[in-house]
């Protein structure tokens, strides 16, 4: 179980973080408000895998795992979508990695954040893994 007493101060503050992340960044894509993510040149290599759209799917559904598991105590879960979340992360890194290569205004930077985010998960999945408090 995920409970006050068997989880981190760390794990307490990130695993909620995660799931605003996600949800934000979904929400984001999934409405992309003033059509702004059409022209996003760190975007331009997402937009040609999948609609942004879809992509804010992934995001919400992750999310959803992420609460369903926080709500429920679930460790199993949680673990499973922390590692689900790094996965997601990894990709939007080769992404923001190769906008550059599709559009010549694409930041080479893009890559850092969503790195940061997929370390952030390994460590907080091995944290509830080694049952730390």
């Amino acid at each position: 179980m995920l409970t006050r007493a068997n989880v981190t101060v760390a794990s307490r503050i990130m695993l909620p973080a995660y799931i605003a992340h996600a949800v934000f960044f979904g929400v984001l894509y999934v409405t992309d408000p003033g059509g702004r993510l059409l022209v996003a040149p760190g975007l331009a290599f997402a937009r040609m895998m999948m609609s942004m759209g879809a992509w804010g799917l992934i995001l919400l559904i992750v999310a959803a795992l992420m609460a369903s598991a926080l709500v429920t105590g679930r460790r199993a879960l949680m673990i499973a979508a922390l590692y689900l979340y790094m996965a997601v992360n990894l990709m939007w890194a080769v992404i923001y990695f190769g906008a550059p290569f599709v559009n010549e205004y694409a930041s080479w930077g893009g890559a850092g954040w969503p790195l940061l985010v997929a370390t952030a998960c390994v460590a907080s999945a091995r944290s509830l893994m080694k049952r730390e408090v």
